[in-house]
């Protein structure tokens, strides 16, 4: 509200070489009163709205170029503000701002501190931009703390390494922490970061725990079906002792090593997992068999030496 009163003030003592006033009760001039210029809204009994302002025109005053008022009410001679504008006309302005310190860009009666409006069909409501070599960032939004001066959140625009990038950065700020924190960025390539502000090239990295209630994989290259072709080679249990004991870990699926160094991609490791089971399952089969068959001899044996 105080910003723009000053911008008020200082519209009116650049414009008071043009001026058209709305009313009476005008001070304008260098000697009386000091401060340049004095609208008055005094109206003894009277009751009613009040309006004054100024306007710049064309020569013969057809076409309104620039104005700036303020408008309210009467109630028995005492005055009260219920808006100010600045724009072509009250009823076509481009600001409004309301006694209560709301202001409007394109909004008459604006509902938060700081409220826009945009009714053409074109593109894009609000633009920042900076063209100086130095400028590393814009901050969208800043939050400070409740009777304090710390800042506790932050969105900003930031710019790239190079000519034509640009990313957008989140920062938080702890409950014991001394300072900002960059919490989340989304960079030039469309990935995004939570907790780092490297990806590694994919497009959501995570640097913490995670947790969800469902997480589904659509992209998957190949599934462990294969394992029960007729031309699948299963090692057998002999060749598959000898290779955990070799290398301690079983066959197509990762070492200990390899993970910590790498990580593991959730989808092909499932399938790795499914295509263990299956080969275990392979293998029960045959082993039970290989049971079955020798029931049939012990049978046979036993009902030999009975006979």
């Amino acid at each position: 509200m105080n910003k723009c009163k000053i911008l008020l003030v200082v519209l009116l003592v650049i414009m008071f070489f043009k001026s058209q006033v709305l009313g009476q009760d005008v001070s304008t001039g260098l000697g009386a009163p000091s401060y340049g210029v004095l609208i008055k809204a005094n109206f003894p009994g009277a009751n009613g709205g009040w309006s004054r302002g100024y306007r710049i025109s064309n020569q013969d005053n057809t076409e309104k170029f620039f104005g700036l008022g303020a408008m309210g009410s009467i109630n028995n001679g005492i005055s009260s503000f219920s808006y100010g504008w600045v724009g072509k006309s009250y009823d076509k302005a481009s600001l409004y701002f309301l006694a209560n310190g709301n202001v409007g860009l394109g909004v008459k009666n604006p509902s938060e501190r700081f409220e826009i409006y945009k009714s053409t069909t074109s593109p894009g409501v609000l633009s920042l931009r900076s063209n100086r070599n130095d400028a590393q960032h814009v901050d969208v939004g800043r939050i400070t703390a409740k009777q304090l001066e710390t800042e506790v959140a932050r969105i900003g625009l930031s710019r790239g390494k190079g000519t034509y990038t640009g990313y957008l950065t989140f920062w938080t700020k702890a409950e014991n922490s001394e300072e900002l924190k960059q919490s989340m960025v989304l960079d030039a390539n469309g990935n995004l970061g939570i907790g780092t502000n490297n990806t590694n090239g994919y497009k959501l990295a995570v640097k913490g725990s995670m947790a969800a209630s469902e997480i589904k994989v659509l992209d998957v290259s190949s599934w462990a079906d294969f394992v029960f072709a007729e031309n699948y080679k299963l090692k057998s249990l002999t060749e598959l002792e000898h290779f955990i004991k070799e290398y301690k870990h079983l066959p197509d699926i990762p070492s200990e090593k390899q993970v910590k160094q790498d990580g593991i991609s959730v989808g092909e490791m499932n399938a790795k997992l499914l295509q263990k089971i299956e080969e275990q399952s392979l293998y029960i089969i045959e082993m039970n068999k290989q049971i079955i068959e020798l029931r049939k001899r012990l049978e046979t044996l036993e009902q030999s030496s009975i006979n």
